[in-house]
C-alpha cells in the first residue's frame, strides 16, 4: 500500500518532510513497510509513478473540514469519533478543490486516523459519500450523505494511540469536496480522535497528485507557508511524549435519551430509554429529571404523567471518574377530551328463509372511556338493550336493524345492518349456469366479452365466479384480453341462496397473428403502459413521432412512451423503421429559455406512466437491436444506452448498460459494462467493444426483488454476459422502475468534459434502436417464470 511513498521519497526531498510528518506516529514501522513494499515491486514502480512532462509529483495532507458520527439516528460532534457494527457510523469531509484549482490530478490517496479512548478490532470499510450538504453540527439521520462506492478497507487490531493508514481507490477520488463514510462491518467497536481532540492527531487525507511545474503550493489549514519556519520547528521543538496506550485520557460519556410515546393524553405512561448512552469505559449512573417533581436513577425507567403540560425531561449520565453529559427529550401531555363512541353492528346470517334466527353483535363498538348503553331497534315493535341479542324473524322481508350506543356523557353513534328474510321453500332447485362469449376465436391479442347473466335459478343467483386461470371475476358479465396464443378453458360457476351450484365451460382459441409477433422479421404494433402485463411490441415504422419544442419532450404512442431530451428538441426522431438518437452537446449554439442546461447530455425514450413502481416479484423481459452510427468512435467520457430507474430523484439507475471510458472499472475504451447499482458495487465487463456501423442484439431478463428472489440476466448477440441471483431493488424502496433507451452522457453536463470529448474527436454521438419488445408478468400469472427469450429477441 505504500509503494508510491517510496517513489516520492527517492524523487522529492521536499515531500519527505511532509510525508514523514504525516506518518510520525510510528516512523520506524512505516519505513520498514516502505522498504518491504519497494522490495516486492522493484521493477516498474518508479516508471509507473513518474508524472508526464510538464508535471511534478507532490504530496499534501488535508485535515477534515468536518468530522462527526451518528448513533441512534443522532449526530455527535465530540473529541472522538465512534464506530460500531450496525449502530455507529463515522463521517469525514475533506475539501480537495485546491488540487483542481491549480490544474492538478490525484494519483494516490491514504486516509490516516489515530485510535483514541476505545480500542477494538475487525473490518472497517471506507465509502465515498453522495454529496457534502452536511456539517459536523447538523449531521443526523436525515442530513447524512448516502454511501456510493467502497474506496478502501482495513482489517486488524486497533490499539489506543496507534495511527492507522487506509489506502483509497483513486478511481473514485476526485479533486473536489468529498465525504468519506467509515463503517465497521465486523469486530469490537472502537473510537478515533477527531480534529478537536486535545492531544491525539485527528484524521488526515494524505494525497499525492501531479501538478503543473511552477503551479502554486497548496497549503491546507494548519500547515506552515514558510519552509524556513518549518525547518526551525523541526530543529527546536521536541517531539511530544508518547502516550501510554494502557492509560488513555478519560473521555466524557455521551448521554442518549429516548422516549415512547412522546405525546398523548393524560394519564400518559412513557417508557424512557437511557441504556443507549455510551462511555469509553462504562456509564456508572443515570439520573432522570421528569420535570414534574419526580426523578429516577434507572437506566430505562417508566413514568406516568398525570398533568397536562410540556416537559423537558433530562438524562444525566456519569462515568467512573465523575465526568457527566446530559441529553433532553420533550414530552407533551394533553387533555384527551371526550370523543363520541363508535357503533359497530354486525349479524350472522344476513340472509335466509323464514323462520330465520339471527345473532346480532354490538360488543365490538368502542369509546375512549366506555360504552354505557346499547339500544337495538330490530323491528317497529321489537327493541333490545343488550350488546349481543338474538332474534328470530318469522316473516319474510327486508329489515334494517339499527344499533345506537352511548357513553357516560351522552354522546352517541348509530350503525345499521340489513337482514333479508326469504319465503320458505319446500325444496331448493340448483341454478343453471349459462355462459356465452364473443368472439370464441381470433388472433392475439384477443379481447373477449363474457356473459353469465343469462344463468337462472328458482329463487335467484347470489354469486358468479369466472375462472380465467389466475385472474378470476365475480361479475355476472366480464371482459378479458388474451395476449398470448393458446387454447384457454374458461369456467363460470353460479351459486344460489341455498348454496347449490352449477358450472359450465367455454373454450377460447387464440391464434398467432400472420407475420408473427414473437421476434420474427415482421412486426405488428401492440404496445401498452409500463404496468400492463403480457407481450408489448412497438414497431417504429407504424408509430407517429410528433414534433415538439421544449426540454422535457412529450409523450407518444398513445401515451405509452415519452421523449427525454435537453436543449435540442429534435434529439429523438424516426429513421424509417428505427429510432434515431442524435446528441450534439453544443446544439443549439444559443440555447433558448426552455433549455434546462447549457449542454445537451440526454436523448432517450422511456416507458410511462412515470414512476411505475413495479411491485416486488414483477418479472420483465426486454429485447431490442442497438446500432452505433457510421461515424462512431470510443470516447474519453462514458455513457449509457439502456437503464431502469426507480424514479427517486438523486439516485443512480437500478441497473444500466454503459459504454465505458478506458480504465473505468478496468474496461477497455468503448467496452460495454453491465452495472447493477442496486447491488453496488457490482459491475461486469462484457468484452463487447462495438465498432462504427455495428448492430448488437440485446435481451434482458429481470425480476424486481431482494437478494433471495431477485434476478438479473443480460445477453448480447445471444451470449450471456451477466447472470446473477441478486437484489435488483434498493433498500427502503422495494419496487422496480421505468426503462429507458437512447443516449445518456452525463459527463457532458460540464464544459470541460465536452471539450475533452472534442479533443478526442467526438463532437457528437448518433445511434439507432430497432423495434422494441417487452414482456411484463406478475406473480400468479399463468406464464410467470417461463422463458420469454424468443418472444422478445429481435431477429
Amino acid at each position: 500500500m505504500y509503494f508510491f511513498i517510496l517513489a516520492i521519497i527517492l524523487a522529492c526531498s521536499k515531500d519527505i518532510d511532509i510525508l514523514m510528518g504525516t506518518l510520525s506516529d510510528d516512523p520506524v514501522g512505516i519505513v520498514e513497510e516502505i522498504e518491504s513494499a519497494a522490495t516486492e515491486s522493484q521493477e516498474g514502480t518508479a516508471a509507473e509513478d513518474m508524472p508526464e512532462d510538464g508535471y511534478e509529483s507532490r504530496i499534501t495532507e488535508f485535515p477534515p473540514s468536518h468530522d462527526a458520527h451518528i448513533q441512534s439516528g443522532r449526530g455527535y460532534n465530540q473529541q472522538i469519533i465512534r464506530m460500531a457494527k450496525n449502530s455507529r457510523i463515522s463521517y469525514l469531509m475533506f475539501d480537495l478543490s485546491a488540487i483542481d484549482s491549480i490544474g492538478a490530478y490525484i494519483t494516490e490517496a491514504i486516509l490516516q486516523f489515530t485510535v483514541s479512548g476505545d480500542e477494538g478490532n475487525g473490518t472497517i470499510e471506507v465509502f465515498k459519500g453522495i454529496g457534502y450538504d452536511w456539517t459536523e453540527t447538523t449531521l443526523g439521520e436525515t442530513t447524512a450523505p448516502e454511501t456510493d462506492v467502497i474506496v478502501g478497507s482495513i482489517i486488524k487490531e486497533y490499539k489506543i494511540g496507534v495511527t492507522e493508514l487506509v489506502e483509497l481507490s483513486t478511481l473514485e477520488m476526485q479533486p473536489e469536496t468529498t465525504s468519506l463514510i467509515l463503517e465497521q462491518k465486523e469486530g469490537d467497536d472502537l473510537a478515533i480522535a477527531s480534529k478537536e481532540h486535545p492531544s491525539k492527531k485527528g484524521p488526515k487525507l494524505i494525497v499525492r497528485y501531479n501538478a503543473p511545474v511552477g503551479a502554486k503550493e497548496i497549503m491546507p489549514p494548519g500547515q506552515s507557508t514558510s519552509s524556513e519556519d518549518t525547518n526551525e520547528e523541526t530543529t527546536t521543538e521536541e517531539p511530544p511524549a508518547e502516550e501510554d496506550a494502557s492509560t488513555p485520557a478519560n473521555i466524557a460519556p455521551v448521554a442518549i435519551a429516548d422516549a415512547t410515546p412522546t405525546s398523548g393524553g393524560v394519564p400518559m405512561e412513557v417508557t424512557f430509554t437511557g441504556g443507549n448512552s455510551t462511555d469509553d469505559t462504562a456509564v456508572t449512573s443515570y439520573t432522570w429529571d421528569f420535570k414534574d417533581g419526580n426523578t429516577s436513577t434507572e437506566d430505562n425507567p417508566v413514568h406516568m404523567f398525570t398533568t397536562v403540560g410540556s416537559y423537558e425531561v433530562t438524562l444525566t449520565v456519569t462515568d467512573a471518574q465523575g465526568l457527566t453529559n446530559t441529553d433532553t427529550v420533550t414530552i407533551t401531555a394533553s387533555d384527551q377530551g371526550n370523543e363520541a363512541p363508535e357503533a359497530l353492528a354486525s349479524a350472522n346470517p344476513l340472509t335466509g328463509t323464514a323462520p330465520l334466527t339471527v345473532q346480532f353483535l354490538g360488543s365490538g363498538s368502542s369509546d375512549d372511556s366506555a360504552v354505557t348503553s346499547y339500544i337495538w331497534n330490530i323491528t317497529d315493535n321489537v327493541n333490545a338493550n343488550v350488546p349481543d341479542p338474538k332474534y328470530t324473524f318469522e316473516n319474510s322481508g327486508v329489515y334494517d336493524v339499527s344499533l345506537t350506543v352511548s357513553d357516560e356523557q351522552g354522546l352517541s353513534d348509530t350503525s345499521t345492518v340489513t337482514i333479508t328474510v326469504n319465503e320458505p321453500q319446500t325444496e331448493n332447485a340448483a341454478p343453471i349456469a349459462v355462459a356465452t362469449a364473443t368472439p370464441l376465436t381470433g388472433d392475439a391479442p384477443l379481447t373477449v366479452n363474457f356473459t353469465g347473466s343469462n344463468s337462472v335459478d328458482d329463487n335467484g343467483i347470489v354469486s358468479y365466479y369466472w375462472d380465467f386461470t389466475g385472474d378470476p371475476s365475480s361479475a355476472p358479465n366480464a371482459s378479458r384480453t388474451f395476449n398470448d396464443p393458446g387454447v384457454y378453458d374458461v369456467t363460470l360457476t353460479v351459486t344460489d341462496g341455498g348454496g347449490l351450484q352449477d358450472t359450465t365451460t367455454l373454450t377460447i382459441t387464440v391464434t398467432q397473428p400472420s407475420g408473427g409477433n414473437t421476434g420474427g422479421s415482421d412486426c405488428i404494433t401492440n404496445g401498452g403502459n409500463a404496468g400492463d402485463t403480457g407481450l408489448k411490441t412497438w414497431c417504429w415504422e407504424d408509430i407517429y413521432f410528433p414534433s415538439y419544442t421544449g426540454s422535457t419532450g412529450i409523450s407518444f404512442s398513445d401515451g405509452q412512451l415519452s421523449y427525454n431530451t435537453e436543449c435540442d428538441a429534435q434529439s429523438v426522431t424516426k429513421d424509417g423503421g428505427r429510432i434515431k438518437f442524435n446528441l450534439n452537446p453544443t446544439t443549439p449554439s444559443d440555447p433558448g429559455s426552455w433549455c434546462s442546461r447549457q449542454f445537451n447530455m440526454r436523448a432517450e425514450i422511456s416507458t410511462r406512466p412515470w414512476p411505475i413502481n413495479h411491485s416486488m416479484g414483477t418479472e420483465e423481459w426486454f429485447g431490442f437491436n442497438y446500432t452505433f452510427g457510421d461515424d462512431y468512435k470510443p470516447d474519453v467520457n462514458e455513457w449509457l444506452f439502456h437503464q431502469v430507474h426507480n424514479g427517486i430523484v438523486g439516485q443512480t439507475p437500478l441497473y444500466e448498460l454503459m459504454v465505458a471510458r478506458a480504465g473505468l472499472y478496468g474496461a477497455q475504451a468503448g467496452e460495454i459494462v453491465v452495472k447493477n447499482n442496486a447491488n453496488s458495487p457490482d459491475h461486469v465487463l462484457t468484452g463487447v467493444i462495438p465498432q462504427a456501423g455495428q448492430t448488437i442484439k440485446v435481451v434482458i431478463h429481470v425480476i424486481w426483488d431482494n437478494a433471495t428472489n431477485g434476478l438479473l440476466q443480460v445477453w448480447i448477440d445471444d451470449n450471456k454476459v451477466y447472470d446473477k441471483q441478486v437484489t435488483t431493488i434498493r433498500p427502503g424502496w422495494n419496487f422496480g422502475g421505468n426503462a429507458k433507451w437512447g443516449i445518456y452522457k452525463w459527463p457532458w453536463v460540464d464544459e470541460q468534459n465536452v471539450q475533452s470529448s472534442a479533443n478526442a474527436g467526438v463532437s457528437s454521438l448518433t445511434t439507432y434502436m430497432g423495434n422494441l419488445r417487452i414482456v411484463t408478468r406478475k406473480p400468479g400469472d399463468i406464464k410467470y417464470g417461463m422463458d420469454a427469450y424468443t418472444e422478445v429477441s429481435p431477429q
